[in-house]
């Protein structure tokens, strides 16, 4: 097949871009922050921006936030004491001398918070590599892991850390790029109207990639539709020759078929419908295999369907950004999933997923369905909290969900917090509403009658159903049983 190269970066118009180093000078700081200059020492460059003092890692310059529970400007002392030369201040929130500080710039903002993102803006513009952004519903993280992963066998890359997506982890990232690389991957989340335009304000990505669409975050968005339109503005602001992913299979994505927007769109999926399609024949506890669209077999150890598709997203990505074939498929084998996603242990007989980092009604029913599917001959458990952040709409979410989950091929469901009453009503006797610590007790018993379990822990972060996967973990460990 052939492979077109990445567009050259742009050298002007929407986003325009200077042939420089990336770090900053202390005139360019308080320029792009549009801030003050109250004292000042030798002339320094800046290579590494933070926004905490208790940061592990050297501190050039330090911003101070305010938020409901902290205050950064508390701080400043012991950022300076970690190495800050520049520390960026919001008016009327200082709470030192800044002339007890030699040889320290101090820099006045009206507000520290727009200064961060004004300051990350003008960095981005010092980048003269393509940039990929890559949204949507779920799996945001782990695809832009598999592409940065794929990326980086023929391009120096750059990915953003662990999930720090959204306004704040963006500009650090950005802040924090220490060269000039040839690739960069970052991923934008949202959770509110507007918020994919102002990420896109900062970033100006070159290319992009929508993962999925689904009922994510409706307590402000209110509705799938809605979810679409904003991730979809990631594709409307992309310049003219522009690559865009996305999956034919999506049935809000699919619209983008009737689209005229001037880019490179490149699908990938299940169906033979997408230019990068598989089909799954073996999923099971080692992995996954799947028979691409060329007819090629090959193993990824990842689980479920779900992983097949954020897999093809990426090899979609590199191909067509002439990574070579035959080393995206050798890397294949090496995936490795990420913590408290989709994550396999086993501990004698109790077999866990753990899909702790987070839940909503799209993640929880491709988990669900992989867990009923799975080839699994002991007893199947699913481990279930709150889904978050659904708004007026989550209770009837749930029960519909405990509709889905109903009558798949799972034994048992223990269920914790305010809105899974619902999916429990929709279950019925199959599903039992417990506590944390009757749920690590209800594990142990069955293991304690010998019962060979293959267990599925998710819930959205703020429900901490890792501290019932470190229970049973603690308790195994002492036999405590």
């Amino acid at each position: 097949m052939t492979v077109k190269s990445p567009p050259a970066p742009l050298s002007g118009g929407r986003c325009e871009r200077w042939q420089m180093s990336v770090d900053l000078k202390i005139d360019e700081v308080v320029n792009a922050c549009g801030g003050r200059l109250i004292t000042g020492g030798e002339a320094t460059h800046i290579t590494r921006f933070s926004v905490d003092s208790r940061d592990k890692e050297k501190i050039d310059c330090f911003v101070a936030l305010k938020g409901r529970k902290f205050d950064g400007h508390n701080f400043i002392p012991e950022a300076i004491d970690k190495g800050a030369k520049v520390i960026v201040f919001q008016k009327d929130l200082l709470k030192i001398e800044p002339y007890n500080y030699q040889g320290i710039f101090f820099i006045e903002v009206n507000d520290s918070y727009q200064a961060l993102y004004s300051l990350a803006r003008y960095k981005r513009k010092k980048f003269q590599f393509p940039i990929l952004g890559i949204t949507g519903t779920t799996a945001k993280t782990t695809v832009k892991e598999l592409c940065a992963q794929f990326l980086s066998l023929k391009y120096d890359c750059f990915k953003n850390y662990l999930n720090q997506n959204n306004l704040l982890g963006l500009s650090l990232n950005i802040l924090n790029c220490d060269h000039q690389y040839e690739f960069g991957v970052f991923e934008l989340g949202i959770s509110q109207p507007g918020e994919m335009d102002l990420l896109l304000d900062i970033l100006c990505p070159d290319h992009g990639l929508i993962t999925n669409i689904g009922p994510g975050h409706l307590e402000f968005l209110y509705s799938e539709r809605k979810v679409f339109e904003e991730k979809v503005r990631l594709f409307q602001r992309l310049p003219a020759g522009g690559f865009g992913f996305y999956s034919r299979d999506d049935k809000y994505l699919a619209e983008i078929d009737n689209w005229t927007l001037p880019l490179n769109f490149i699908t990938f999926g299940l169906s033979p419908q997408n230019k990068y399609w598989a089909n799954p024949v073996r999923i099971d506890m080692d992995g996954s295999e799947m028979v691409l669209w060329n007819g090629e077999k090959i193993r990824i150890p990842l689980l479920g369907v779900h992983n097949v598709i954020n897999v093809l997203a990426a090899i979609a990505c590199a191909l067509e950004f002439s990574v070579p074939r035959e080393a995206i498929l050798e890397t294949t084998i090496q995936i490795k999933p990420l913590p408290g996603r989709f994550k396999y242990y086993s501990f004698g007989k109790i077999h866990m997923i753990d899909d702790s980092y987070n839940s909503n009604p799209l993640s929880l029913r491709k988990a669900l369905q992989f867990l009923s599917q799975v080839n699994f001959s002991g007893f199947k458990i699913a481990v279930l909290g709150d889904m978050l952040e659904l708004g007026e709409d989550a209770d009837n979410l749930h029960f519909q969900l405990g509709e889905f989950a109903r009558d798949l091929n799972i034994h048992k469901f223990f269920c914790y917090g305010h809105h899974m009453d619902s999916f429990v009503q929709a279950i019925g006797e199959k599903a039992e509403f417990r506590s944390q610590d009757d749920i690590v007790e209800e594990i142990l018993q069955l293991f304690g009658r010998g019962i060979e379990m293959l267990i599925l822990f998710k819930a959205s972060r703020g429900m901490q159903v890792e501290r019932i996967i470190q229970g049973i973990r603690e308790r195994m460990a002492t036999n405590a049983i």
